[in-house]
């Protein structure tokens, strides 16, 4: 699939549980037990947005290659 055929990147709207995600997520990384996985110490670690999940989850032709390019920055860096 080339570039052109992709789908455009889903309008994201902030909402009020942007704000809860973002907040249960600083509160699980600033656990001292998980803060000792080696995958969250060292930066090896993605963590997608809803959206991202979404198109796992519930997967189409045209989803899942938009949530792998979503991802791949984020793994890229995790992998070094």
């Amino acid at each position: 699939m080339s570039a052109d055929e992709r789908p455009s990147e889903p309008i994201r709207h902030a909402s009020a549980n942007d704000h809860g995600v973002h907040r249960a997520r600083q509160g699980f990384e600033s656990n001292p037990l998980v803060r000792r996985i080696p995958a969250i110490s060292s930066g090896a670690y993605v963590t997608p947005d809803v959206q991202t999940i979404t198109q796992l989850r519930f997967q189409s032709v045209l989803g899942t290659p938009w949530a792998l390019d979503e991802l791949r920055p984020g793994l890229e860096k995790a992998a070094g």
